[in-house]
């Protein structure tokens, strides 16, 4: 770590240096423990992931609707072999 302003004078890092280290990317200061990189989600990621799972819902809740299993089957069946939902 440079030498920062912020820092005490027994090299403690400031939270505004620890900040500046992890945004920059850079590793961890000896005294913390190392973590795993984190993947970043996209914008459009997220927006996908949300409608799959909100899809996923609506199928559950058309199947949680069936009667007997031959209702469910057969529920499944007509999601299986429609092309578009």
């Amino acid at each position: 770590m440079k030498y920062s302003l912020t820092a005490g004078s027994r090299g403690i890092a400031s939270v505004f240096d620890l900040l500046a280290e992890g945004l920059s990317g850079a590793s961890a200061p000896s005294g913390l423990p190392s973590r795993a990189p984190v993947a970043r989600v996209g914008v459009f990621e997220r927006i996908e992931q949300a409608l799959w799972r909100s899809r996923q819902r609506d199928l559950e809740r058309s199947l949680d609707d069936a009667v007997d299993i031959a209702d469910l089957e057969a529920r499944m069946r007509r999601i299986e072999r429609r092309t578009l939902y």
